[in-house]
């Protein structure tokens, strides 16, 4: 099944179009071009640009045995050619009923309940003219949480747009 990755490079977002080698409820093992590091997917690549997408986790990357070729359908009739082989886990929500065995990933802070939405966004202090795309992690009713790589202080003003395209898609 063709897969749409997206992730973060320290000048801007990359993507690249990938064939899935296996898939099971909580993650991907993907041929890829180059190694990874964590971002979001899109399982049909053939939907436009712009579709949610699920943030996922690389778990592992490995150079690929057999000169980067992976089996990709029944009996090995095609192959993707890819010098990696890469494992990724999809971050979902938490389970809504716990039975209090473990302890969850990250404490909740806010009033309202998050709701898991991977989309590409723009962000930019007040101070500064030029924006950062970047990818949403999830969104509130006060609120919403992506992935940066600037730093920016408690409090701080910030204004953050949204995809008009993304907005019609979904």
């Amino acid at each position: 099944m063709p897969a749409r990755l997206r992730w973060t490079t320290p000048f801007d977002q990359k993507i690249e179009l990938s064939e899935t080698v296996d898939v099971c409820r909580s993650g991907l093992l993907l041929s890829s071009s180059e190694s990874h590091a964590a971002g979001c997917t899109t399982l049909d690549a053939s939907l436009p640009d712009g579709q949610p997408e699920l943030p996922a986790r690389v778990v592992r990357c490995i150079t690929s045995p057999r000169d980067g070729r992976h089996a990709v359908g029944a009996g090995d009739k095609t192959s993707l050619r890819a010098p990696f082989a890469m494992a990724i886990h999809l971050e979902g929500s938490p389970p809504p009923v716990s039975n209090g065995n473990r302890a969850r990933r990250e404490p909740e802070r806010r009033g309202s309940p998050r709701r898991l939405l991977a989309v590409p966004i723009r962000v930019r202090p007040g101070n500064v003219p030029w924006f950062e795309e970047t990818m949403s992690l999830d969104f509130s009713q006060g609120g919403m949480r992506f992935r940066s790589h600037r730093e920016y202080a408690e409090g701080e003003r910030l204004s953050i747009a949204l995809d008009v395209g993304v907005c019609r898609a979904i």
